[in-house]
């Protein structure tokens, strides 16, 4: 556990500590990952003891709640922690067939932000993104991906001027899906981010269900050209 402590502290001096996403909303360059397994009990009150910030989760992590009790424990101030949540919109396509969560209705986003926040026992988050567009429900999908994307950025939109969160943004978002998202009528408020993946060489994002691929192997230089040109956070 000491040793565990010293490496945290190691990355986090090494970095600049924060980045403005949004105005007045500043994102820890390094959070602690909660996917895919890992165990809220056994990380958070080390990354929290070495001076770490972040905490990034997810509605279809399945862990929210572990990590409000984690959280408890450490007796960590609230404003001492920047919180990053998630809807799933497209990705609940990857969770197996009928697992479909686009709606032409804004209210859907906000309706699962508010899940997330009774999980975390918190009344906001600094930071929520759209998990995945909704291109990746394929053919699968009941409704236009475009027009889902929209309207379930319409709700994200809902909810930042609600005070229910301090920054909204997409994940695993490329060219094309942010070129229609901020061409759309009722997008006032652009991402402040774009959580991908990125690496020197990994597995392509694809849905094991309808076999969408949203980027290639590693990394996508044209998504992040385009971020960098819009100003928009691309987290990795």
């Amino acid at each position: 556990l000491v040793a565990l402590r010293h490496a945290f502290a190691l990355l986090l001096a090494a970095v600049p500590r924060t980045k403005e996403i949004a105005p007045g909303v500043h994102m820890p360059t390094m959070s602690l990952g909660t996917c895919c397994g890992s165990d809220p009990s056994v990380g958070v009150a080390p990354w929290l003891a070495s001076g770490g910030v972040g905490i990034d989760t997810a509605n279809d992590y399945h862990d929210q709640p572990a990590i409000a009790t984690a959280l408890k424990a450490t007796g960590a101030a609230r404003d001492k922690i920047f919180l990053t949540t998630k809807v799933p919109a497209g990705v609940a396509a990857l969770h197996g067939p009928g697992k479909l969560d686009c709606s032409l209705d804004p209210q859907r986003a906000v309706d699962v932000l508010k899940e997330n926040l009774a999980q975390l026992r918190m009344t906001h988050v600094d930071l929520v993104l759209l998990h995945g567009p909704c291109e990746l429900q394929g053919t699968a999908a009941a409704v236009d991906p475009a027009k889902a994307n929209a309207a379930q950025w319409q709700g994200m939109q809902m909810a930042l001027s609600s005070g229910l969160t301090r920054a909204i943004g997409v994940s695993n978002y490329n060219v094309t899906h942010l070129e229609a998202l901020l061409a759309a009528p009722t997008t006032r408020v652009k991402p402040a981010v774009n959580q991908c993946q990125m690496s020197i060489n990994g597995s392509a994002f694809c849905s094991p269900e309808t076999g969408v691929c949203l980027h290639g192997p590693g990394h996508d230089d044209a998504t992040i050209a385009f971020c960098r040109t819009h100003n928009i956070t691309y987290e990795a």
